[in-house]
């Protein structure tokens, strides 16, 4: 079976935007975490 390329397209693209979403607090968490390791 083929897939269309716009499928592809659209799925990748949803995948990629809830990937973002869900990695973007991580990184937050993370990087608030360090900084309050290391007071500037």
């Amino acid at each position: 079976m083929m897939v269309a390329p716009e499928l592809f397209m659209t799925l990748s693209s949803v995948a990629r935007t809830l990937a973002g979403a869900l990695a973007a607090p991580t990184i937050q968490a993370v990087a608030l975490r360090e900084l309050n390791k290391n007071p500037s």
